[in-house]
């Protein structure tokens, strides 16, 4: 019979685990208070034992023992911890620049694995260098996030070359193309990659037949669920293709929720996993291919299960869609059953996105949703636990750039000061940077505040004015104590704005004045309005003629500072501003005008579109905002449809809180975020 010794129990608040040791090999088994561990005789003959008991309740004594050939412990009282405090992100800020590394591809995902590296995902591509035959899946190693440098691990190129095709396990028997269903995870020291397969020309495209890659050598080799042991340096292809792991075919993409960097363990003490079972489960965001990417799923399956691509007991949530945190570990909830799964998540205006994922946040103890649409729209949710109930914290356009990932190093380990968490995260870019598709970091900041900034109205000139004064109004009444900014173009580069009055009388500060040197000249004008309603510019210009865009925001109330203007007198298709010095928590205005009309004018990285100044069908000015900047030097640029000459300013401005009995505070660092 075997002696048990060295036994030691560990507790979070849902789970209690259990180590320990017997002089002769025999199986491993734990309880709580009856209840059993969810691995209980996974280990059929081992000396060094360790069972995990997922699902009870803060704060709660159990009568825990472990069994391993039929010997038991004597019981011993473990009481599992409280619950931690948490809270939620309500708002997201972004830098205005992307890092670009060497190399090309797509679904740039990370993860920080037992060996200290940061292994990166990509889908189409070469990888992290810049030469080569590109693949359809390839892993590679971060080796400087300052530079976004790094290197090839594995190719997997058993998977196919960028693009190329095989099966007829598609819809209709059409083909699919290997690519990947979600981000790297890491436990045991063993990488996971998970895999799925489309059709690039169906709608978005779905994603069929998931399932589960390993390597137990950091990425050199690779098997796959329907052989654990059969590594093969390029990656080992399921037979037949077209074979699906989990419970249902139409199951494609299924990504893992990171938690902590793996230590080479099972992860059951880990610190950074002991939250919502997390020590005991591997969870996983799924997005059924059969109803136009618009439902979430989740689905959990035991750590040790995982470690081995074995005895994989996948549940699926079937619990409440506005859950508190007890219900998301309450066993009820789960069902071995792929069937009547619960919609965690409905996209704002029922959009579909494409490449969504759950981030656990360690710094607020709880979780993000993050997805972008094929409209490069990405949408940003908050919820305590992972199976919502989500709210919508931020819906934002970026021209080109999708895919949006955070950092796993930046996450792990990361807590809240001053109101914000500062977090990196990678990006794919279509042509813009380097290197179309180069992999690209970007800044950027979560806040569990409310943004200070908001957007009110924006409106432009639908054709020139020739003389002047020019009368132009808002769209709508205007608020006291808004910010105001009107920008222009005139049509000489000799051209000035030399006044604006208007029918409330606000005092207008004229920022600039500057030619582009070839055809016009621009510039912008702000002030605060010291009373509500209608309100019309009166502006006196020279020049010849005349194009406005105006806007109105809520919060600041001071300017802080402003660029000088640019210009781009040799013709460029992106203007971009001067740098300024900006404190994280401003509110950034870029303004810019053009010599020859656009079709099309986007806004730059972390911006948004608020006004255009037509004439005809012609864009000659924009205005754009970033609601909530990140501080430090900072600039702004747009996207012009065709080169011309230009030029292109921006602004900071902020709130002071007013002071009873007078004075002011100074600069304010109370961040708050959009909501």
């Amino acid at each position: 019979m075997p002696v048990i010794s060295a036994l030691v129990f560990t507790k979070t608040d849902t789970t209690i685990a259990a180590t320990w040791t017997t002089d002769v090999a025999a199986d491993s088994n734990l309880s709580a208070s009856g209840k059993a561990a969810i691995d209980n005789g996974f280990d059929g003959s081992v000396t060094s034992h360790s069972c995990i008991v997922a699902g009870l309740s803060p704060s709660t004594v159990y009568s825990c023992i472990v069994t391993s050939g039929g010997v038991s412990s004597t019981p011993q009282n473990v009481t599992t911890l409280s619950s931690p405090a948490r809270t939620v992100a309500r708002s997201a800020s972004f830098g205005t620049v992307i890092v670009y590394g060497t190399g090309t591809g797509d679904t740039w995902f990370t993860f920080v694995s037992n060996d200290g590296n940061q292994y990166i995902t990509n889908c189409d591509g070469l990888g992290m260098q810049a030469t080569g035959t590109a693949s359809n899946l390839g892993l590679s190693k971060i080796t400087n996030l300052a530079t976004m440098a790094g290197s090839v691990v594995n190719l997997l190129t058993n998977f196919g070359t960028s693009n190329s095709y095989s099966g007829t396990d598609g819809p209709g028997g059409i083909a699919l193309t290997n690519k990947f269903g979600g981000c790297p995870f890491g436990l045991a020291g063993n990488l996971y990659l998970f895999l799925t397969r489309q059709n690039n020309n169906l709608n978005l495209p779905p994603m069929y037949n998931g399932g589960i890659l390993m390597s137990a050598d950091h990425g050199a080799t690779w098997s796959n669920w329907q052989s654990p042991g059969g590594n093969l340096a390029n990656g080992l292809v399921p037979s037949p293709i077209g074979s699906f792991e989990y419970g249902s075919g139409t199951f494609g993409w299924a990504s893992p929720i990171r938690y902590a960097a793996d230590d080479g363990t099972m992860g059951y003490n880990t610190a950074g996993n002991g939250i919502d079972g997390a020590n005991a489960f591997v969870y996983q965001l799924l997005q059924p291919n059969s109803v136009n990417f618009t439902t979430f799923n989740l689905m959990r399956v035991p750590r040790k299960s995982v470690a081995t691509l074995s005895n994989m007991n996948f549940q699926y949530w079937v619990g409440p869609v506005a859950p508190v945190v007890s219900d998301f570990v309450n066993d009820s909830n789960w069902s071995n059953t792929a069937s009547g799964l619960t919609n965690i998540y409905s996209v704002p205006g029922g959009a579909g996105v494409i490449w969504p994922h759950i981030t656990f946040i360690p710094g607020i103890n709880s979780y993000v949703f993050i997805a972008d649409d094929i409209n490069y729209n990405w949408y940003l949710a908050a919820a305590l636990t992972p199976a919502g109930p989500w709210t919508t914290f931020l819906k934002q356009q970026f021209a080109n750039v999708g895919g949006p990932f955070f950092l796993h190093s930046d996450v792990i380990g990361n807590t809240l000061a001053t109101g914000r968490l500062p977090l990196r995260m990678t990006v794919s870019s279509n042509g813009l940077g380097s290197t179309t598709y180069a992999p690209g970091i970007l800044s950027a900041a979560l806040g569990t505040t409310a943004m200070a900034n908001t957007f009110v109205q924006g409106n432009g000139t639908s054709s020139a004015f020739v003389a002047s004064p020019a009368a132009f109004a808002y769209g709508s009444n205007v608020t006291q104590g808004n910010l105001l900014v009107c920008s222009w173009r005139t049509g000489a580069t000799a051209g000035v704005v030399s006044s604006i009055t208007d029918t409330l009388g606000n005092a207008w500060n004229i920022v600039y004045n500057s030619s582009d040197t070839v055809a016009s000249s621009g510039g912008w004008a702000y002030a605060f309005s010291k009373a509500s309603g209608a309100n019309t510019l009166t502006i006196t210009f020279t020049g010849g003629t005349l194009v406005v865009c105006v806007g109105e925001w809520n919060g600041p109330n001071t300017f802080r500072t402003a660029s000088a203007a640019t210009n781009g007198g040799a013709g460029t298709s992106t203007p971009t501003s001067a740098a300024i010095t900006a404190v994280a928590g401003d509110l950034l205005i870029a303004v810019e005008e053009t010599g020859a009309g656009e079709t099309t004018v986007t806004a730059g990285i972390g911006y948004v579109l608020r006004a255009s100044g037509l004439a005809g069908a012609s864009t000659f000015a924009a205005l754009e905002d970033n609601l909530n900047a990140l501080g430090g030097s900072t600039m702004a640029s747009f996207t012009l449809s065709a080169a011309t000459s230009w030029t292109a300013g921006i602004g900071a401005f902020y709130n002071v809180p007013s002071v009873p009995g007078g004075g002011d505070l100074g600069p304010s660092y109370d961040f708050k975020f959009r909501i």
